[in-house]
């Protein structure tokens, strides 16, 4: 400006340290030689975010970060804390817990961790402890022991894993309302189901994570889920015989019965449901043993899974959703040999299915003889269906 007045110099202290609050860590404490001003304003800043991409080395890293908390204003309330792309060494987690015990005794709402390194961070569970924590996103941890008992973390609301290795027993928390799972593994290399107890749950996403499907428990709040099973989430749920995910109960695992209902019993309550599994994996097929009455499920969106060798698992899920109103069935190319399915169409006329049921949507990307099988037992449930092609 030509009279080089200073407006931002202006803005009161309160205004000064919110805008700092959006710059990295390491740019905010620098402004403090703009001006006398400035000097200790940065110390009262909201909102962190911590990266190591602008310092020249990890141990000096370490020193900005452990000068930053111990010399910021500990009555200033933290919204925000962000870490990014931290490398981790043998020697740096008694570090990081240090710095997060401190961050949450400055009452931070929203803690993020995001490492983008190889090396995955021991995380250690007394960390997590906090009245005031409401949103908590963890990537690429591991995360062992009870660190995931979130009982302690009563105003937590918002949990995202991703990319993670989850070695818990239990995923719990009375408080969650909003679960987000993605591409972690669960208890590799063991035979042991993480349970997920969460009966505030309002949303889950389990997103193509391997290892060991985990169990859930009653979640009676819950409106929308979405759980995709790929192939690697592990040989626990995989069939040992068939590539479709049927071989008839033959093999250990297609007979196994000692989980009992794994996923289906916990996402009863659902309102709207996407449920997808790669071919070979059988645990939704296993669960529809003990299938429950999904009482609240208005919206549904399955893929192959339930019309592998024969469409018994579809109509099972449809005879158990008495007010259901859209289904969607999402079919990738099938394989060249199909299964005659002309003995079930007097069992799917015989069917009770939901009055409220209208519409059904059926997307693949072609039509062979497997899709148009399909839809003749559609045709006769005398229920009005769309075709999509799409890639899949």
């Amino acid at each position: 400006m030509a009279s080089g007045l200073d407006r931002i110099s202006a803005l009161p202290d309160g205004v000064l340290e919110h805008v700092l609050g959006f710059l990295p860590a390491n740019e905010a404490v620098q402004t403090s030689v703009l001006a006398r001003r400035w000097r200790h304003l940065w110390r009262c800043m909201r909102r962190l975010h911590i990266s190591i991409k602008d310092m020249a080395s990890p141990a000096g890293f370490n020193k900005f970060v452990t000068g930053l908390l111990l010399l910021r204003n500990n009555r200033a309330v933290l919204d925000e804390v962000d870490f990014t792309h931290y490398p981790i060494d043998g020697t740096d987690g008694a570090y990081m817990n240090i710095w997060f015990q401190h961050i949450l005794s400055c009452q931070v709402k929203v803690l993020v961790i995001r490492f983008y390194v190889d090396t995955l961070l021991l995380f250690d569970g007394p960390s997590l402890l906090s009245r005031h924590l409401q949103k908590l996103e963890l990537h690429s941890l591991n995360l062992v022991d009870d660190v995931l008992d979130l009982s302690s973390c009563p105003a937590l609301e918002i949990l995202e894993i991703i990319c993670c290795s989850i070695w818990c027993e239990r995923i719990s928390s009375l408080s969650l309302k909003h679960l987000l799972i993605k591409r972690a593994a669960f208890s590799l290399f063991e035979i042991r189901r993480t349970r997920i107890s969460t009966p505030s749950l309002v949303s889950m996403q389990i997103d193509y994570c391997y290892g060991v499907v985990p169990q859930l428990e009653s979640m009676p709040s819950l409106q929308t889920a979405i759980v995709k099973c790929a192939s690697p989430f592990g040989i626990a749920d995989y069939c040992g015989i068939d590539d479709s995910g049927d071989c008839g109960g033959i093999c250990s695992t297609c007979s196994d019965e000692s989980s009992g209902c794994v996923l289906l019993q916990g996402l009863s309550s659902a309102v709207n449901l996407e449920l997808m599994a790669d071919r070979g994996m059988i645990i939704f097929r296993r669960d529809l043993r003990w299938c429950p009455t999904f009482s609240n499920l208005k919206t549904l969106l399955l893929n192959e899974w339930c019309v592998a060798n024969d469409p018994g698992a579809l109509f099972c899920i449809l005879s158990h959703s008495p007010v259901l109103e859209k289904l969607t069935l999402q079919l990738a190319k099938g394989p060249k040999d199909t299964t005659e399915f002309d003995a079930i169409f007097n069992v799917a006329e015989s069917l009770a299915i939901s009055k409220h049921l209208k519409t059904i949507e059926v997307q693949c990307e072609m039509v062979d003889e497997r899709v148009c099988q399909i839809l003749r037992l559609l045709k006769t449930l005398g229920i009005n269906f769309t075709l999509k092609r799409t890639k899949m």
